[in-house]
């Protein structure tokens, strides 16, 4: 469990007084694949799942869709 020693950080993430850590524990999870479109051209499209949200089970899971491109010269 995360935590911390600074009660202004405790209080401005949410934790009740004299709480120091984290209530829950949330994942980062990440999926990913490159296609090559030329030489020079990729793309990436990435979904992310990031669950307990602020490390608090009671907010929602929340996925979020990234595409990347890259252009190498």
């Amino acid at each position: 469990m995360a935590g911390t020693s600074n009660a202004g950080l405790a209080e401005a993430i949410g934790l009740p007084p004299g709480q120091r850590s984290d209530r829950d524990v949330g994942y980062h999870i990440e999926a990913f694949y490159t296609y090559r479109v030329n030489d020079n051209i990729a793309v990436t499209p990435c979904l992310i799942l990031l669950t307990a949200a602020n490390q608090n089970e009671r907010n929602p899971d929340v996925v979020l869709g990234v595409v990347r491109t890259s252009f190498n010269f």
